[in-house]
């Protein structure tokens, strides 16, 4: 991050715990918010306050997307034969070409 120029605005500094602080004088567009949400969990905005509200909130709104997690069809009991695993089995007959 340190070695490349993002914008003729940045102004890098270094912090006690090894994170950098980037700042940067650009308008709060939707190309700079798609920008920021492409560093994932690797970023996250300080200033201002109303930009990392948003920010927030649009993750929020993502995270829910996925919720409740992810459900996967349980196979009913009845449908295990004693010759099968635990988890029936489709299995393809194939045919030499």
């Amino acid at each position: 991050m340190k070695e490349r120029d993002w914008h003729k605005s940045q102004h890098l500094d270094t912090q006690p715990d090894g994170s950098l602080l980037m700042r940067l004088e650009v308008c709060d567009d939707r190309p700079l918010r798609s920008w920021i949400h492409s560093f994932g969990p690797l970023a996250r905005v300080v200033a201002p306050k109303q930009l990392a509200q948003e920010i927030f909130e649009e993750i929020e709104e993502a995270r829910e997307r996925y919720l409740p997690r992810f459900t996967f069809d349980v196979p009913r009991m009845d449908m295990i034969s004693a010759g099968q695993a635990k988890l029936p089995l489709k299995t393809r007959k194939w045919r030499a070409s």
